[in-house]
């Protein structure tokens, strides 16, 4: 959004000024030529006055198209900085079984200036091959968001998302091995302070050694696990 915005700014601004350039050496200038000049002085002292009229009207234009591009651009900045940023970060992940559904949390927070509202976050897990298949989509998240809430700048909740279903054995099996990979995905949606719709997708897929990962699939509770949340790019957008 950014770089579309200084882009539109840019075109506008050389447009306008290439427009008015043209229109005013096409207006004041018989021919378009301003070599004429000097004979204009001599024959006609009249037209001259009204070239420099001309000239002091396109100035004025052009010193006012400038000066609306400007306040445009301060609203771009000032909106950039001011807006609320809303991130979401996968922090951890319940042990499970082929009997559990596997149950996934994440923090969500505000980094931005000002308060974000109507927050709210759609999530999923999915066991996938490792490395991902070429081409392969992650399908879209399409289960029901958590309630709406408002966050206030530094402030942030936490949330979780459940599997519709367990994992199937073979699932499990990949998992332990590594040939799987399980991936937490989503999109939390908000507005900003300026009536703006926002969304922030996030995913990560879950790391860990051969052993730790064998602890996982069987539903281990003795000790917390050491897992890595690998940030997945293809997953992680900001508008």
């Amino acid at each position: 959004m950014k770089s579309n915005a200084a882009l539109v700014v840019a075109v506008l601004l050389t447009g306008t000024v290439a427009f008015f350039g043209g229109a005013l050496v096409a207006g004041i200038f018989p021919g378009g030529n301003p070599n004429t000049v000097p004979e204009l002085v001599a024959s006609d002292p009249g037209h001259v006055r009204i070239i420099w009229e001309r000239w002091s009207v396109m100035v004025g234009v052009l010193q006012t198209v400038a000066l609306v591009v400007t306040f445009c651009v301060m609203i771009f900045a000032s909106i950039r900085q001011l807006r609320a940023y809303v991130a979401v970060t996968v922090n951890f992940m319940h042990s499970f079984d082929a009997a559990t559904c596997p149950c996934a949390g994440y923090r969500i927070e505000n980094r931005g200036s000002t308060p974000a509202r109507d927050v709210s976050t759609n999530a999923r897990l999915q066991a996938v091959d490792w490395p991902l298949p070429a081409g392969f989509l992650f399908p879209e998240v399409d289960n029901d968001p958590q309630p709406k809430t408002a966050l206030f700048p530094g402030t942030g909740v936490d949330g979780q998302t459940v599997a519709s279903q367990p994992f199937s054995l073979s699932e499990i099996v990949g998992i332990a091995s590594g040939a799987k990979r399980i991936y937490i995905y989503g999109v939390t949606r908000y507005k900003d302070m300026f009536g703006f719709s926002r969304s922030t997708s996030f995913g990560t897929s879950v790391v860990a050694d051969s052993a730790t990962l064998s602890s996982l699939v069987t539903r281990y509770a003795a000790r917390d696990l050491e897992l890595v949340f690998e940030h997945v790019s293809e997953l992680n957008q900001v508008t």
